[in-house]
């Protein structure tokens, strides 16, 4: 690929979509906020060359094949429970783009030339420092002074507070990005980045970028991604442990969770009440309510679901679904200003595809994972790339609990190409290329070495 091929795709895949979410966070026209809104599906739509690259390249290969599969199954469950429910088919069409979403960023990822996974991955680390840095004064100015903060910013998502058992309420930084959860996911696949390079390479440089990713990771309050990072760093040094050394690391984990669990544990009662865990059909949180009624979908329309855009995806927002008046969510004041409606991404699998629907796209996720997980365990491998792979697929998979992360392009993108380096990238050594010491690649990589 040339340099500059490479620099399109770069900016097209990752710097287009970041400054959209930041112009986001201001007051704009409809016009011009609907053309933001499609930066990402107009950067995958000029990518599709590489996209029909990576298709191949994944077909062929014996897990990736497994990948492609069951995404489409579990389309299949959506559309044929849509025709057997009587969906409008514009409603149907609407939803089928978004969900190809998901498969077209793997493809396109799985499409960069191997020669040039190594330039992507450097260039997306460096572009993410710039990231940081020019997110520390926005975090310090929303915590120093949060009115004019978000009189500035009217349209950020970051209105949200952290709130501590007393009640008192904590600003979250969302940095550069339009939503708080979106930062902080952004600063713990960098920190998981920034941790393994340093772990490999020993290289004290990289200190400074742990503590500020962590830093700001942290400043987000965003619980989901902060314990996603630690289950990911977590898992991945319980991969690399020796059997004896997995049963002492299990043994020390669940003491120091024993140990932790008088003082975590008011955060969680508050949750569970504010929640409305103890009464959830009538739960005032939008993701309790959809993760309540999608198990109720799935039973009342068994085994397919309601259909594809019917439920807690955009398309049942943008068509105003009628399941959702069906099920007395006219009840909800969010349901009635259109907003927390598309926070969750499996109750939406689940109650448009119905069991088996979602059993398939969590199968096609697995075998995701597992491409990861295989590239931990070829000793060949570069080790930072291929730690970082490992545990950025299971932060993004974990927080998928509470956020649609696999229909936003940028986050989602870096964890694929991570995902398509580890496999592809040698251990790293010290090869010169035009003056640069690079990883390099394989060129006899081939379908068994996925």
């Amino acid at each position: 690929m040339s340099t500059i091929k490479r620099n399109f795709y770069f900016i097209l895949l990752f710097v287009f979509p970041l400054l959209a979410e930041f112009l986001r966070k201001f007051e704009l026209s409809k016009s011009i906020l609907l053309f933001i809104k499609s930066i990402d599906e107009l950067a995958l739509i000029l990518a599709l060359p590489l996209a029909f690259r990576g298709f191949i390249r994944l077909v062929r290969n014996r897990y990736g094949f497994w990948v492609i599969l069951f995404f489409f199954l579990y389309i299949m469950m959506g559309i044929l429970s849509g025709i057997q429910e009587y969906v409008p088919l514009k409603q149907m069409l609407f939803q089928f783009a978004l969900e190809m979403k998901y498969l077209l960023v793997i493809c396109i990822m799985f499409g960069i030339p191997l020669g040039s996974l190594n330039w992507f991955v450097h260039r997306f680390f460096v572009f993410a420092k710039l990231v940081l840095l020019a997110s520390i004064p926005l975090v310090v100015w929303q915590f120093s002074d949060p009115s004019t903060y978000h009189s500035f910013f009217l349209a950020g998502g970051d209105q949200g507070k952290f709130f501590l058992p007393d009640g008192t309420g904590l600003e979250r930084a969302s940095g550069v990005f339009w939503f708080t959860g979106q930062f902080a996911l952004f600063s713990g696949i960098s920190f998981i980045y920034f941790l393994f390079l340093y772990l490999e390479k020993k290289d004290k440089n990289q200190m400074i970028w742990i503590i500020l990713s962590f830093s700001l990771l942290l400043s987000t309050f965003s619980r989901g991604e902060i314990v996603g990072t630690m289950l990911g760093v977590a898992f991945v040094l319980f991969l690399t442990l020796k059997r004896i050394r997995r049963i002492l690391f299990i043994a020390i984990l669940s003491c120091s969770l024993l140990i932790a669990y008088p003082i975590i544990k008011p955060f969680f009662v508050d949750a569970y009440h504010r929640l409305g865990l103890d009464a959830i059909q009538y739960s005032i949180a939008p993701r309790t309510v959809y993760y309540y009624y999608s198990i109720v979908i799935a039973m009342k329309f068994f085994p397919l679901g309601s259909g594809l855009g019917t439920f807690g995806g955009y398309a049942s927002v943008v068509f105003d679904s009628d399941i959702y008046r069906a099920l007395g969510f006219d009840s909800f004041w969010w349901y009635n200003t259109k907003s927390a409606m598309t926070d969750t991404f499996w109750p939406h699998i689940l109650g448009e595809s119905g069991i088996l629907g979602f059993l398939f796209f969590l199968s096609s996720l697995f075998f995701l994972i597992f491409i990861s997980i295989k590239g931990v365990k070829n000793k060949n491998n570069a080790l930072a790339i291929s730690y970082s792979a490992v545990a950025a697929m299971i932060l993004i998979s974990f927080n998928s609990l509470t956020a649609p992360n696999f229909y936003l392009l940028i986050n989602f993108s870096i964890c694929v190409l991570l995902l398509n380096a580890s496999v592809s990238l040698q251990r790293f050594t010290l090869v010169k290329y035009k003056r640069k010491y690079v990883y390099p690649y394989n060129p006899h990589w081939h379908r068994s070495e996925f």
